[in-house]
């Protein structure tokens, strides 16, 4: 699996997300309504760094998928 939108960092594998594209709130509150399914949420330059927990290739793009449903609501 080797997408643009990852970064590992130490055992970690983060999903990179441009925070002109997703809002902070918009993070905060799928950490909310999902709490198992986040690891960490921390801020980068430009990104949110994400980590998401017991995360494989489907998982991720099922979270991706998610936070735009959610971005358009």
């Amino acid at each position: 699996m080797n997408y643009p939108f990852l970064q590992k960092s130490g055992k970690g594998l983060f999903v990179r997300l441009n925070k002109e594209l997703y809002p902070k709130e918009l993070i905060e509150s799928v950490i909310k309504e999902e709490p198992a399914s986040i690891q960490s949420f921390n801020s980068q330059k430009d990104y949110y760094l994400v980590e998401l927990k017991n995360a494989v290739g489907e998982d991720i793009l099922d979270f991706l998928n998610y936070l735009i449903y959610l971005n358009r609501k």
